[in-house]
């Protein structure tokens, strides 16, 4: 029985050290995906609903999404906005 117990604290040791690996790895400031990703305003500032160009949309007969408003082109099998990805109908 000796030996058991002998595997099961090894294994909660090194456990234990595995998750401290993580939490440092993790907690040193960024992470690669933080240091990849553009800062806030890198990109300029995100267009609002009311601002955003829908001249494409010229002829055609569009759908507005209930929930943020965005006009989407009709097509009788798409029924979800191409914007929150939610269903207009």
């Amino acid at each position: 029985m000796a030996p058991v117990w002998g595997w099961i604290v090894a294994y909660v040791l090194g456990f234990l050290l595995f998750q401290l690996l993580i939490y440092w790895y993790l907690g040193e400031g960024k992470t690669s995906l933080e240091r990849t990703t553009p800062e806030t305003g890198e990109r300029g500032p995100r267009q609002t609903v009311e601002s955003r160009d829908t001249d494409h949309l010229t002829g055609g007969e569009t759908v507005r999404c209930p929930h943020c408003g965005a006009e989407n082109e009709f097509d009788p099998s798409y029924t979800y906005c191409r914007e929150c990805t939610r269903e207009y109908r």
